[in-house]
């Protein structure tokens, strides 16, 4: 990217990097969790850590310990939608990290 003339937009690394972090806070998406709650309220873990995008959502499922087989990711249009890879009767809630 270059300014006007040719020359850079930017004076100085601290300079870019000030106009990086800013256009990243700008752009990120928002941090959102899944997790099941156990009846009784006895126990809840977290089952899906998200990331929403204007466009879309990324979910990832970790594996719930080494014997219950392998993590995965998924790609979604929103996060009420990682719901549905639950059982209907599991009691499981939304959980925003970032508002």
């Amino acid at each position: 990217m270059q300014g006007e003339a040719g020359g850079a937009l930017f004076g100085s690394e601290e300079e870019l990097m000030s106009e990086l972090t800013a256009l990243s806070a700008e752009h990120a998406p928002r941090r959102f969790t899944l997790c099941a709650v156990a009846p009784g309220w006895a126990d809840a873990a977290v089952v899906c850590w998200g990331l929403a995008f204007e466009d879309g959502v990324v979910a990832y499922l970790p594996a719930a310990d080494e014997h219950s087989g392998r993590s995965c990711v998924l790609q979604l249009t929103s996060p009420g939608r990682v719901r549905g890879v639950f059982p209907r009767t599991a009691d499981t809630r939304l959980v925003w990290i970032d508002p």
